[in-house]
């Protein structure tokens, strides 16, 4: 049978405690950008919608408290070279930052929007 451990805060045996919830991800996913763009794994995520070129939604599966989140993201394409940067943005002004998901692009430091291979965002936030 599987041990259940449930804690509200988790402290050292001296100091202050830290709340166990708020510095945990709330989402993570590793997304697949290009043709219709899907989640090759993923943590409360529970669809990506192609928006067009590099553009790309992805839905929470337990929606954010409100739109006071950050997110991390990195982007990477299996023929790339070591001399190309890429990044990953919120879609502004269209999808953004929704309690219900998140619009992303993709580009490169060329000013072009790219289809990557490897798209990984990590949400930090409250939950609803």
């Amino acid at each position: 049978m599987a041990s259940i451990l449930k804690v509200d805060s988790i402290g050292k045996t001296t100091g202050s405690t830290q709340d166990t919830m708020a510095g945990m991800a709330k989402a993570w996913g590793d997304f697949d950008a290009t043709g219709t763009p899907h989640a090759d794994n993923s943590f409360n995520f529970s669809s990506v919608t192609d928006v067009s070129d590099a553009k790309f939604d992805a839905a929470f599966t337990n929606n954010m408290a409100n739109v006071n989140y950050a997110g991390a993201s990195m982007a990477g394409d299996a023929g790339a070279s070591d001399n190309d940067n890429f990044s990953v943005k919120y879609d502004y002004p269209d999808t953004k930052k929704l309690t219900t998901g998140v619009g992303l692009i993709a580009g490169s430091d060329d000013g072009a929007y790219n289809e990557f291979t490897d798209v990984g965002y990590i949400q930090m936030g409250d939950l609803a």
